[in-house]
């Protein structure tokens, strides 16, 4: 292998600092044309190259059609390398004794095919064409080996701005840390915990030289006539656009997240509940105007129509440490965390009435234990009440239509509709929501694979939002 270094190597810049990084988990993404499905396959030869017999591969795409591409790609630059294509085990066999597995993993059940591997080198080409980190993270567990130090495993990943899992990737690598600066996150269990290492490494079409030497109009013409957010993506690798997303064409961010003031006594308050245990649980606290002037956060006063809501607190039972993973709290310990959030801050003082729930958690158990109580009546006896939501017919495709009109409502003027607006204290819906993704088999519904808990609880709020007419401005 090393006698053919020099028919083809990194190019400068972000996919050479690739193959340099030491970080556990590597995300090699940004606009289109970066080079990036190459850079991975780069990185493998580099691995390849110094564990040989020992480095053992595997690289994944979401579908067949995707791999078939990689596939391509790999055969352009792996032949050069003395490596031998093996169709019927989609395996990539190299003279030095490496190899390299490439696999598509449409459902998250396929990760059950794996179970008990051992890889030394594991790849996701288009990273952001799953909706949820669970089967990603399931896979990581095979990312081990007897012979090669753990510091020298690879665990790479790329993609492009907005789909599917555009909102758990950028929490997970983009959010906490600037481009190429290593960051970690606390991995815990059973009083065990250690540092998992990960960095973000932007690459654009200006970083792919050969792609700019032979197609100077690359981006032009890949990006004339679309909508400016998919611009955004696939020319800035810009990560806080919404793109693909329920929301994405009428949230804005500049209007729908204010800054808390204080309720008038008229208004309504109540909350909304999802119910979790292994997910998240997602409890919002909500303000419904009356139609009567309220002094801003700056001092200056201003009136919505009736109906408007402001969503003024949260309590996402989220683990800190796993996306989408509950806090396997007891619904008696929920209840009580509600309570002692309604004593202070912004909730004190208020009349805080009863307001929809899952319906599900009104359910008795079946079988053992058929004689338990309901996780409602377990929430009443710590004195915490709820409402049934609507889940009647047709409940999630016009609760979606509905938050969309409310959303779309709040940015109009002279404003005459019931609109929907967040305090920006209320962190994790503004994360979430606004870049909730549809499902692409129904897409008047949300996808349910992905971190759907505050959409739907906030859903449960709105569909039992009272209307009312209004003429006049937000100014």
């Amino acid at each position: 292998m090393a006698k053919n270094i020099q028919v083809i190597k990194a190019q400068e810049g972000p996919q050479w600092k690739l193959l340099c990084c030491p970080a556990d988990q590597i995300l090699f993404g940004g606009g289109r044309g970066g080079g990036k499905s190459y850079g991975l396959l780069l990185d493998w030869l580099a691995h390849a190259e110094r564990w040989k017999a020992d480095a053992r591969g595997i690289i994944f795409r979401r579908t067949y059609d995707e791999l078939e591409d990689l596939i391509e790609k790999a055969d352009r630059i792996f032949p050069l390398f003395g490596a031998k294509w093996k169709d019927s085990k989609k395996t990539w066999h190299f003279k030095n004794g490496a190899r390299l597995k490439m696999r598509y993993l449409d459902r998250d059940k396929d990760v059950e095919r794996y179970q008990g591997h051992e890889y030394t080198w594991m790849g996701f080409d288009e990273l952001g064409n799953w909706p949820s980190p669970v089967p990603i993270d399931k896979l990581y567990a095979c990312l081990r080996s007897a012979k090669i130090p753990a510091e020298f495993l690879r665990w790479v990943a790329s993609c492009n701005p907005g789909g599917p899992g555009h909102n758990w990737i950028k929490k997970r690598f983009v959010d906490p840390a600037p481009p190429f600066q290593i960051h970690y996150a606390l991995q815990e269990f059973e009083g065990q915990s250690m540092q998992i290492s990960r960095c973000f490494l932007p690459s654009l079409y200006t970083d792919n030289s050969a792609l700019v030497e032979q197609d100077p109009t690359y981006i032009i013409r890949i990006t004339a006539g679309l909508p400016e957010y998919l611009k955004q993506a696939w020319a800035n690798g810009n990560w806080d656009i919404t793109a693909g997303g329920m929301f994405d064409d009428i949230w804005e961010k500049g209007i729908h997240v204010v800054k808390p003031f204080r309720i008038p006594p008229g208004w309504l308050v109540n909350r909304s509940f999802d119910w979790g245990s292994a997910k998240p649980f997602s409890v919002g606290w909500w303000a419904q105007s009356n139609g009567e002037e309220f002094k801003r956060a700056d001092g200056s006063t201003g009136c919505v129509p009736p109906g408007t809501l402001f969503r003024i607190s949260e309590w996402y039972g989220c683990s800190e440490f796993e996306d989408d993973t509950g806090l396997m709290m007891s619904p008696s310990a929920v209840a009580e965390g509600i309570t002692e959030r309604e004593q202070s801050g912004i909730l004190a003082n208020l009349e805080i009435e009863p307001g929809p729930a899952d319906s599900s958690i009104y359910a008795k158990p079946t079988g053992i234990g058929k004689d338990e109580k309901s996780i409602a009546e377990k929430m009443e006896a710590a004195g915490v009440y709820w409402e049934k939501c609507d889940k009647g017919p047709g409940s999630r495709i016009n609760g979606w239509a509905l938050m969309r009109e409310m959303i779309e409502n709040s940015v109009k003027h002279p404003l005459e509709k019931p609109g929907l607006y967040i305090f920006d204290t209320c962190r994790s819906w503004i994360s979430i929501v606004p870049l909730m993704q549809r499902d692409q088999k129904k897409p008047d519904d949300i996808d349910t694979n992905t971190e759907d808990h505050l959409a739907d609880e906030t859903r449960y709020r709105i569909m039992k939002k009272q209307h009312g007419t209004f003429s006049g401005s937000l100014n």
